[in-house]
């Protein structure tokens, strides 16, 4: 009786080094670290392969996966997102136009947010996307240009509308945002959406060796509001989307972007700091992945 006794103690001792050893090694491995897939058309078990292997360098806990509103309607996109929860992944929903920004109605914003909630609703716990990533490029549209101010306004009521929106659906927002708004006198745009806008800030940090010039202002502001935010390192070809040797470092490799992001590290000591990387397609084509 006393043998049965010590063997279920140290049966049910076992068992509780092993719950516990699995919550700090995935707290330690999901630390929030993202990546970027924009491709509409994938093979599902390709691209989950593609992760698991870039994840093996780059530590990844979340997908910024792009879904098209026909594969959220009807359902398409619940087999990626199962794929990849199967393997430890977070998947967000990643779109936005420039339009959306400057939409009075909020129209296609709002609808977007109503369509991802929509699909949780329709789903299991492990098919359920975990929050939205909204890269609503304005500065790139022609009236930015002429108006600036005025664009900001609009961007800056939208966003908070969606903000708003998506909080009742307990749908998480990152906003995407370029490293030069601050240095352009746009500080005041990266403090709104800090504070009133979103979760968290994603920095789209396309300065290579000089990342802590282009973020050290967001990470203040970042701090202040106590919300997380994220250096994305690009990875695109030179000459793709006016991108140039200084702003990729598809040609430089990941070990460099990788030292960069330690570097970065060293220069904060937030706790909500973390990397992102942009994107699936380039990080697998600089690694040598042939997966789709």
């Amino acid at each position: 009786m006393k043998k049965k006794i010590i063997l279920v103690v140290i049966l049910v001792s076992l068992a509780c080094f092993f719950l516990l050893f699995g919550k700090i090694y995935m707290e330690k491995k999901c630390n929030q670290s993202s990546i970027f897939d924009w491709r509409y058309k994938v093979n599902i078990e390709d691209a989950v392969e593609n992760l698991k292997t870039v994840s093996e360098e780059l530590e990844i806990c979340r997908v910024y996966k792009y879904f098209s509103r026909t594969q959220l309607k009807n359902g398409q996109a619940s087999d990626f997102v199962q794929a990849a929860g199967a393997e430890g992944f977070e998947v967000w929903a990643l779109d936005g136009e420039p339009q959306w920004g400057v939409e009075s109605e909020r129209d296609d914003m709002l609808s977007y947010i109503e369509l991802v909630n929509s699909f949780n609703t329709r789903v299991e716990t492990i098919q359920k996307i975990k929050g939205v990533v909204l890269d609503v490029e304005v500065y790139s549209l022609d009236e930015w240009k002429e108006e600036p101010e005025e664009i900001w306004r609009q961007y800056l009521s939208n966003m908070k509308d969606v903000y708003k929106v998506a909080s009742e659906y307990e749908l998480k927002i990152v906003v995407c945002i370029p490293y030069w708004l601050d240095d352009k006198g746009y500080e005041y745009v990266i403090e709104e959406l800090a504070k009133n806008c979103c979760d968290e800030l994603l920095v789209m940090n396309y300065i290579c060796g000089k990342e802590w010039e282009g973020i050290k202002n967001e990470v203040r502001i970042a701090r202040t509001y106590n919300i997380a935010i994220a250096s994305a390192f690009e990875f695109g070809k030179v000459g793709t989307a006016d991108l140039t040797e200084k702003n990729t470092y598809a040609d430089k490799g990941v070990s460099k972007a990788l030292q960069a992001w330690e570097n970065l590290k060293k220069h904060s000591d937030y706790d909500k700091f973390y990397s992102s990387w942009h994107s699936l397609n380039s990080i697998s084509e600089c690694m040598g992945i042939q997966k789709n």
